[in-house]
């Protein structure tokens, strides 16, 4: 996830590897966009007008069935951003989560319907497929051709479906295909029993900084535990997404109310910037310490919540993912479930002589550029220790190239030392249109055993 402020540049040791796409982007020709050229001849402006009316009816990206009827067709779907460019020669670079590959930017290059303004680019996609995405429209300049360097990125304004972003960066659109996981939850539904949620601030002696904490109850909450127990707990890390940016209480509100998850405490923590972030939730060790014997602590002192590891869950995504695994690995007797998605497992620690916990030691076998061999930490940490009494839930999207293998060889450890795992793979990328989603699945996961 993004830090909420940027502050700091992300330690050198938290960066993911650079690396292409194993594969360029599926672009595929739109046969709507197609019909459009055909026409274009002889129905001149009339026509694109009736195109553009079309698809800020239907909404975009377009969405059209592939034709042909080959055996996968059945399971995918062509996507067909669109942008109206200015002045007709003013185009766009359609940024799409994981499609846009930065190493070669030209491949995202939007076509012009020549003689029209419409520029598109069409994906094949999954039919389950979801993912964020801005434009980047070109600027003029002085006397010159137009050039996408200079421009800030903007939602699809055809698209009425936006993530909002921190720091007041523009919102992204999001597109779901057909057949994406039900996003139901996100929806506010009018009449739903509304929780409380209250910003505090805190303080750590183990970190030797502040930082703010939400926490949220459920509607009803009484301070006495729900049915014959005290409340079960969720900590999530980078706690402004969740609860500043884009808040999830009144999806975990409409959750509870429908009988989908049982009511519970939920504690969000900030993040304090990029440089502190990269620290702290790479398995870090004093922040085991902030959570386990201060954040824990002080909840415990003010909230009815449980003590039972098997009802304690930690949440994490991207480098949080990591660190939600390896607090809960640190420190099992007081958290017992994880909820990790697209968690940074090619993390292979910090390039400095005797890491904690044995950081140094040689981890699970990948190949890095150029063939190089490159540890992935939390994996091998895991593999040389005794199995522990954790629960774990792990996604991961199909098109995270960085990602996607590190996760399945932590899944493959897991699974050989006998750990009861939940393992799923999204169609998407690493991106919180994806992870909000999925959130409630992986809850539900957990839940289960309660």
């Amino acid at each position: 996830m993004t830090p909420r402020d940027g502050a700091g540049a992300m330690p050198g040791h938290a960066v993911p590897p650079r690396q292409r796409r194993p594969a360029p982007a599926p672009v595929a020709d739109s046969p709507r966009v197609g019909r459009l050229v055909r026409d274009v001849a002889d129905g001149g402006a009339r026509v694109v007008d009736a195109f553009w009316a079309e698809a800020a009816a239907a909404g975009t990206p377009l969405i059209e069935s592939v034709p042909g009827g080959d055996g996968a067709s059945g399971d995918e779907v062509i996507a067909t951003f669109l942008w109206r460019g200015a002045g007709g020669d003013r185009g766009a670079t359609a940024l799409v989560n994981k499609l846009h590959d930065r190493a070669n930017p030209e491949a995202s290059r939007m076509r012009r319907v020549e003689g029209t303004d419409v520029w598109w680019l069409g994906y094949r996609l999954p039919s389950d497929w979801r993912g964020s995405y801005q434009f980047m429209p070109d600027v003029a300049q002085d006397g010159g051709a137009p050039t996408v360097t200079a421009a800030a990125a903007v939602p699809d304004p055809l698209n009425p479906h936006r993530l909002a972003q921190p720091g007041g960066a523009p919102d992204k659109s999001v597109a779901a295909m057909p057949d994406a996981p039900d996003p139901g939850h996100l929806e506010t539904e009018p009449g739903t029993p509304a929780g409380r949620v209250v910003e505090h601030g805190f303080t750590s002696a183990a970190l030797g900084n502040r930082r703010r904490v939400w926490v949220h109850t459920p509607h009803g909450y009484d301070g006495h535990g729900e049915g014959d127990g005290p409340y079960p707990l969720l900590v999530l890390l980078d706690g402004a997404a969740w609860f500043e940016t884009a808040p999830i209480a009144p999806a975990l509100d409409r959750l509870y109310a429908e009988g989908a998850l049982p009511p519970a405490v939920t504690v969000g923590v900030d993040t304090l910037g990029a440089s502190v972030r990269g620290e702290e939730l790479t398995c870090h060790e004093p922040f085991v310490r902030f959570v386990t014997d201060e954040l824990l602590p002080w909840v415990e002192r003010r909230w009815a919540v449980t003590g039972d590891p098997a009802r304690t869950v930690i949440a994490g995504q991207s480098l949080g993912g990591l660190a939600a695994a390896f607090i809960a690995g640190a420190a099992p007797e007081r958290i017992g479930c994880v909820l990790a998605q697209s968690p940074s497992l090619w993390w292979g620690g910090r390039e400095r002589s005797g890491n904690e916990h044995g950081g140094n030691a040689p981890g699970a076998a990948a190949q890095g550029a150029g063939g190089a061999a490159r540890r992935e930490w939390l994996t091998d940490w895991y593999a040389r220790r005794e199995r522990l009494p954790l629960r774990l839930y792990l996604e991961v999207g199909c098109d995270e190239w960085v990602n996607l293998a590190p996760a399945r060889r932590f899944r493959d450890v897991l699974r050989g030392k006998g750990y009861p795992l939940d393992y799923r793979e999204f169609s998407g990328g690493h991106d919180n249109a994806c992870w909000r989603v999925g959130l409630a699945g992986g809850l539900q996961s957990i839940a289960r055993h309660w």
